[in-house]
């Protein structure tokens, strides 16, 4: 796992691509161009380090099913995900697996939304002290979006059929929606994050030994 700062450091504009180039420059505000160009700068100088080639010569591509992906003869064992909470922005690189991750910043408050938990899920909930249930609900939603971009699904399936309960190491399917039956051998664990984020990356097989580091750069 790596997390940057996306309001600091350098954007390295000659690193992109021509289509993000244009991207960049159909973006109306400050901030955005801002966060936008350092998240594809921040991408770029991670994935290339991990590839052994210079940022610019990463190609990159969207698959059919979503995901961000390598292309153009990428590493096949090389995966990758992104999520990114305000200034925060946190990329996961796997090899050999697919991978999701996702942030949410606690300063966001989101209200329990109708419809995203199991009837099990909200039984936890509702034994927490009310001042507990705003946060816990976070770390709920970013295991969920974690697993969802890991299987490559997104939110495009009931959420309150999908069940990650706590296992002895991370969180497991215990209910999944019928478009995902076969994806039920996946590991959600939280990330180790300052008190004003919470996050989680997911990956398939059982718990993954996650190491967070810094991008400087």
């Amino acid at each position: 796992m790596w997390l940057a700062a996306l309001d600091a450091g350098p954007v390295a504009i000659a690193t992109l691509s021509v289509a993000e180039r244009e991207h960049l420059g159909g973006l109306t505000s400050e901030r955005a161009r801002r966060r936008y160009g350092r998240t594809r700068t921040v991408l770029r100088g991670l994935l290339g380090s991990s590839l052994g080639v210079a940022p610019a010569t990463v190609a990159l591509a969207v698959a059919t099913d979503g995901k961000p992906r390598l292309a153009g003869g990428g590493d096949p064992d090389v995966r990758f995900n992104l999520s990114h909470a305000g200034d925060l922005l946190a990329i996961a690189v796997a090899e050999g697996c697919e991978v999701g991750v996702d942030v949410e910043p606690l300063a966001a408050r989101r209200q329990v939304l109708d419809g995203t938990l199991t009837a099990t899920e909200r039984a936890r909930l509702d034994a927490l002290p009310p001042e507990r249930r705003t946060a816990e609900f976070l770390r709920g939603w970013t295991r969920k979006e974690a697993y969802l971009k890991g299987v490559g699904c997104g939110i495009r399936v009931p959420l309150d059929q999908l069940d990650l309960a706590p296992a002895r190491a991370g969180h497991r399917p215990t209910a999944l929606p019928p478009a995902l039956a076969a994806e039920g051998d996946w590991t959600v664990v939280d990330l180790p994050l300052a008190d004003d984020h919470v996050g989680a990356v997911a990956v398939p097989g059982s718990a993954p030994r996650v190491v967070v580091r810094r991008w400087v750069g």
